[in-house]
């Protein structure tokens, strides 16, 4: 709903769609080093079955 008024955003609006990428970008790079952490402690249990 929000999208068309990106076409007539003011240079404002575009540094702060930047900020938002780039908190959005630390935000995922969180979840992925979460997600790394929990596959490595995975991956260590499944060699201990093996």
């Amino acid at each position: 709903p929000e999208e068309p008024r990106i076409a007539e955003a003011p240079i404002l609006d575009e540094v702060e769609t930047q900020e938002m990428k780039k908190a959005r970008l630390e935000a995922l790079e969180q979840m992925f080093s979460e997600i790394e952490q929990t596959d490595t402690t995975k991956r260590q249990h499944w060699d201990d079955e093996e």
